[in-house]
């Protein structure tokens, strides 16, 4: 095996590592993460995320403000209501790994409600 002379060679994106650490950044809190567990079982409108996780909507308008502005999820228009899904491949398949780890029972919005039914998640955006 040979060893390199001097520092490897890298033909790293900075672009690339800075979207991604924008992307990292913008998932880190609990609220976000199952938010975006439940998004991959099925779009949602505000209301029913909110139902699911027992929430108040303010507290989800802020985290989904977040995760918009980093251009992981979208919202499409739903009669009066906005339906959001996962718009980012990279989060998406990031989160597929998270959701299956949290959950044995698989992903979704009753099992996510299930879950914050027994656990303390913190409303803090």
């Amino acid at each position: 095996m040979d060893v390199p002379n001097g520092p490897p060679s890298t033909n790293l994106d900075l672009t690339e590592l800075d979207r991604a650490a924008s992307v990292l950044k913008a998932m880190a809190h609990p609220v976000r993460l199952l938010v975006l567990c439940g998004l991959l079982d099925a779009p949602a409108t505000l209301t029913e995320m909110s139902r699911a996780l027992s929430l108040p909507i303010s507290t989800l308008s802020q985290h989904l403000e977040v995760l918009r502005r980093a251009h992981i999820i979208r919202g499409v228009r739903w009669g009066r209501e906005v339906r959001y899904h996962v718009a980012d491949e990279r989060a998406s398949r990031i989160m597929t790994m998270l959701c299956a780890r949290m959950t044995h029972r698989g992903v979704g919005w009753e099992s996510l409600a299930a879950f914050c039914l027994t656990r303390h998640v913190t409303e803090d955006a």
